[in-house]
This record gives structure tokens, C-alpha cells and sequence, in this order.
């Protein structure tokens, strides 16, 4: 994970380099590196390579929003700098680093009191980052996510990526009965990878949000549908939290049912990507994965019979 001289230059034009190091974690092809400058301030630094302009001007477009973001939630990290390279093929961006350790790793360590906190404060920081409001000139929710997904359907299909072992079609039946739910959805920004990895935690306190490389527009509750993948099987508390939060303990009636349509239509996406990953031999075992947690997502839901998942549901009774 070298950086090309000419593009070292250019940062340090802009930030006095004592010391930098390569962060290896995550899936994001971009390369990332922690810099320490001579005042002993720290910076992450992304470096995204790409010949695709627009590839290039979405990451300038994310380092805007970051900064509007931050008026709202004072865990979004404050950017530093941002620019195009000079020879028009990479985006540099520097940001604020912000210290601990992303809740992935560190949850585990914390009573599930504390997960449940930590996860209710991350619920309220989330539906704060939800006040920033869509571009008025984009086109529906429903007509987008509807027909993003019938792609992802017609590429599965021809590519015959559906196991044998998953049976899709009751997953298929509950999002026929319920895709309306997403006509006249208010739209709003969304992280749209809003679970623990992407969350640092310090002293049992969460203390910063990250990676918003996929961020999208639309409805605000599409952000909760990470809890079923990741988020539950590594904390049920924490889970449990950041729902409580967001809604202050007063979940509204239609939440379970948009919760449970956006899992659901996860799936199929979930089978293109994963299988699309194990070709690289770093991530062969996507897809033996993928397939795991989907049987468990399916299974969560009672064959898709049920909005409330078992982990939330029974949570509440273990609780009582």
C-alpha cells in the first residue's frame, strides 16, 4: 500500500506528514492510511484511484456531506481536505481520526447494559444524521429502490445464483404483498452501512461514525435493515438499543413491517454480491457466508410469517 511520490507530495502540501501507517480493514477498495503530523494531531487519510470522473466527483460529494453532516451529529468525523489529484486519476480525502475501536471488535468487551446504551446512543445519532433531507429534485423512493431491485432479480436469474439449499419464494410473496409500503416514503440521507464496524467506541462510549463511502438518499427506516446481518449477531443488545433510541422507546406501528420488507429485499442483492466477491480470492468464503445469514434472517422472520424478528422479540420477553 505504497503512495505514488507525486501524490505524497500533494499531501503534504496540504498537512505536515511525521508519520503514516496503512489501515488494512474493510472491504472498501479505496486505500487507507493513518497520519500522524508533527503537532502529534491524527488523520485518516482515503485515497480513491479511479479513471471514472464521476467516481472521483462522488468522493468530493461525500466529503461535502460529511461536513454538513457534522452540524448535525458531532460523531461524524470533520474533514480536513479533499481534492483531485493533479493527473485527474485519484481523490484524496483527510479527515478527522477518530479514536477507539470500531464496535465490531470492541462490543464483546462491555456488559450487555452498556451494548444497550451504546446502542441506544447510536440509534438517536442516526436518526439525527436522518434530518438532513433529500435533494428535492430526486425522483421517488418507490420507483428507485423498486427498480434497483428488479435488476438485482433479473442479474440472480440469468446468473443462477439462488442455491438450492434457500427458498426464496416466501421472501418473494411478502415483498409482493408489501412493496407499496415504500410509496410516498420521505427521503432523507442514509449511510446505508450502519452497523458496528463502521461505529468507534471509546471507554464504553460511542464516539464517532464512519465509512459513508455508501451513502444513498430515501427512506430513513432502509438503515435498519443492517441490523438482521451484522448488527444482532454481534450484539442483540446493542440491537435493541439503537431501534429504542431512534424512536425513544415508542416504535411506530408501520416500522416492523417497512423493517421487515427492506430484509427481505436485501436478499437477492446480498446472493449477486457476495457471489460476485468469492471470485477474488481474498474473499472466497462471501458467499458460504452470505447464505448463513440469510437461512438466519429467514429464519428470524418465521419464513418472512413474522415482521418482528425472534432476536428483538424474544429480547423483549427475556427481558420481562
Amino acid at each position: 500500500m505504497t503512495i505514488r511520490p507525486d501524490i505524497y507530495s500533494e499531501i503534504e502540501q496540504n498537512i505536515d506528514i511525521l508519520h503514516i501507517e496503512p489501515v488494512c480493514k474493510g472491504y472498501s477498495d479505496d486505500k487507507k492510511y493513518l497520519l500522524t503530523t508533527k503537532s502529534e494531531e491524527r488523520f485518516l487519510l482515503r485515497i480513491t484511484e479511479s479513471d471514472d470522473t464521476e467516481v472521483l466527483s462522488g468522493r468530493k460529494e461525500m466529503f461535502t456531506l460529511m461536513n454538513r453532516l457534522a452540524r448535525y451529529s458531532s460523531l461524524v468525523p470533520r474533514s480536513r481536505a479533499c481534492w483531485i489529484s493533479q493527473d485527474a486519476h485519484f481523490c484524496i480525502m483527510i479527515h478527522e481520526y477518530m479514536e477507539g475501536d470500531d464496535g465490531e471488535a470492541s462490543l464483546h468487551k462491555y456488559s450487555s447494559d452498556t451494548q444497550y446504551e451504546i446502542g441506544y446512543r447510536a440509534g438517536i445519532e442516526l436518526k439525527k444524521i436522518h434530518q438532513l433531507t433529500a435533494p428535492p429534485t430526486l425522483s421517488s423512493w418507490y420507483a428507485r429502490k423498486k427498480q434497483k431491485y428488479e435488476r438485482y432479480c433479473e442479474v440472480c436469474n440469468r446468473e443462477h445464483m439462488v442455491p438450492q439449499e434457500l427458498d426464496l419464494e416466501p421472501v418473494h410473496a411478502y415483498i409482493a404483498d408489501n412493496i407499496h409500503l415504500m410509496k410516498d416514503a420521505r427521503q432523507t440521507f442514509q449511510h446505508d452501512d450502519y452497523h458496528p464496524a463502521n461505529l468507534i467506541i471509546n471507554n464504553g462510549q460511542l464516539t464517532g461514525i464512519i465509512d459513508f463511502n455508501r451513502y444513498d438518499w430515501g427512506d430513513p427506516i432502509h438503515d435498519f435493515y443492517k441490523l438482521a446481518y451484522f448488527s444482532s449477531r454481534i450484539s442483540i443488545p446493542f440491537s435493541r438499543g439503537q431501534i429504542d433510541g431512534y424512536f425513544m422507546r415508542n416504535i411506530p406501528p408501520d416500522f416492523w413491517k417497512r423493517y421487515a420488507l427492506y430484509n427481505a429485499m436485501s436478499i437477492v442483492p446480498s446472493l449477486v454480491w457476495s457471489s460476485r466477491m468469492a471470485c477474488r480470492k481474498e474473499f472466497r468464503d462471501e458467499l458460504k457466508k452470505a447464505i448463513m445469514y440469510i437461512k438466519t434472517l429467514i429464519d428470524d422472520h418465521q419464513g418472512f410469517t413474522s415482521a418482528i424478528p425472534q432476536w428483538y422479540h424474544n429480547s423483549v420477553i427475556h427481558e420481562k
